[in-house]
């Protein structure tokens, strides 16, 4: 029997072939040109579920279908981690299965919503899908990757469904904010800022044909996409603006993730002002909005960023606690990057009060998550920079 996640991997490598109008055949004769060129009968495999690729092999698919290595490698880990238990989803409406992608979007279930796009596609439901029912589907896949941290591919993502331009300037905007946080995340500036251009340009057009709250949400957008890139240019009190003005027009709009989310925000540019209590404010009000309305996602960024808080205070047992939730709540999600910051506040709190056999086991935890960090991270360089310290430092 194939694999899972063999078949939904295989199911993007089919998406991948006929979005380029290949036949395996046409699709083998490109691959001849590579250094490990593939057989027709070996993508089949592949497109079927039965058999897994190598890296080598992955190189030759990026090669083939002018995608880039990082994104195929990425759809694979996490095709690797769904679980394919949409089964189900053969038996419901589409307005069901838009329901339930909904409902996991807003409860941080990431890695299940993408197993249920995934795996309804390789099960072919019999739905009439009208392009928006399609886009709405794509928006929920290109959203959860990029809440995994799965940038590269979110952004390839991003860039298929913009090409062409939707016709529905909603759903335009909507792509076009996901494709500049990918772009911000991935270090890619003047993609991020012509990016916000367009989403601007695509709000505009909007605001002919939208309701009040809808236009309030896209502007908060707009507002926290912009406050990203100024925390990227280390301007965080510009940052701050930005935020707080995005959490004022959410909460107006009632939209109670999107303020939990810009709160958030606002604590971490407090935090490298070092204006601590505001800080705190901010973080503890997103922690709250986030416990009330299931936000888990929310809820660990608060905490890592009240560990984070501490730990610049010298508070090191208060740090520990923060560290510990958020900690448990990256396991339950499956964040590595953030399950590795939460890590690294352990590590820092242990090593403070001189618990060496402690902070010994924390530290092979992190070593063991350092290839899943985001090497922006500010916890991964000080990890890195504790690892050069002499042993007896260290110890």
């Amino acid at each position: 029997m194939p694999h899972g996640s063999s078949i939904e991997f295989g199911v993007y490598l089919r998406r991948l072939r006929s979005d380029r109008r290949l036949s395996l055949e046409a699709a083998e004769r490109i691959a001849k040109r590579c250094d490990e060129p593939v057989s027709s009968s070996y993508l089949s495999r592949l497109e079927s579920g039965k058999t897994s690729p190598k890296l080598t092999k992955l190189a030759t698919l990026a090669r083939v279908y002018d995608v880039p290595l990082h994104a195929l490698v990425e759809r694979f880990e996490w095709s690797r981690r769904a679980n394919g238990e949409d089964a189900e989803a053969l038996a419901e409406s589409l307005d069901a299965f838009l329901d339930r992608c909904a409902a996991r979007q807003l409860a941080g279930e990431h890695v299940e919503l993408l197993a249920s796009v995934t795996r309804a596609r390789a099960l072919a439901p019999v739905w009439a899908e009208p392009e928006a029912a399609r886009l709405e589907i794509a928006l929920y896949e290109t959203n959860a990757l990029v809440q995994l941290g799965f940038f590269e591919l979110a952004k390839l993502e991003a860039e298929r469904r913009l090409a062409p331009v939707p016709e529905n300037p909603g759903h335009e905007r909507r792509f076009w904010a996901l494709y500049v946080s990918c772009c911000h995340r991935l270090g890619r500036f003047a993609l991020a800022e012509a990016g916000l251009r367009a989403y601007r340009t695509a709000l505009d057009r909007e605001a002919l044909s939208t309701d009040s709250h809808v236009l309030r949400r896209a502007r908060a957008d707009g507002h926290v996409l912009r406050g990203n890139l100024y925390m990227e240019r280390g301007d965080a009190r510009g940052a701050v603006e930005h935020f707080l003005s995005a959490a004022n027009e959410y909460a107006e709009a009632g939209a109670s993730l999107g303020e939990a989310r810009a709160r958030a925000s606002v604590g971490s540019a407090w935090v490298e002002l070092r204006k601590f209590g505001a800080a705190s404010d901010a973080l503890l009000r997103a922690r709250s909005l986030a416990v009330e309305g299931g936000f888990t996602k929310v809820q660990l960024v608060a905490a890592l960023r009240m560990a984070a808080l501490e730990h610049a205070r010298g508070h090191h047992a208060a740090c520990e606690r923060w560290a510990l939730e958020a900690k448990d709540l990256a396991q339950r999600i499956e964040h590595r990057a953030m399950r590795f910051a939460a890590t690294w506040y352990l590590y820092a709190a242990t090593r403070a009060r001189g618990e060496a056999a402690v902070s010994t086991v924390y530290e092979r935890s992190l070593r063991q998550w350092l290839p899943f960090a985001d090497d922006r991270q500010p916890e991964v360089e000080a990890f890195r920079a504790s690892l050069r310290e002499p042993q007896e430092t260290r110890s």
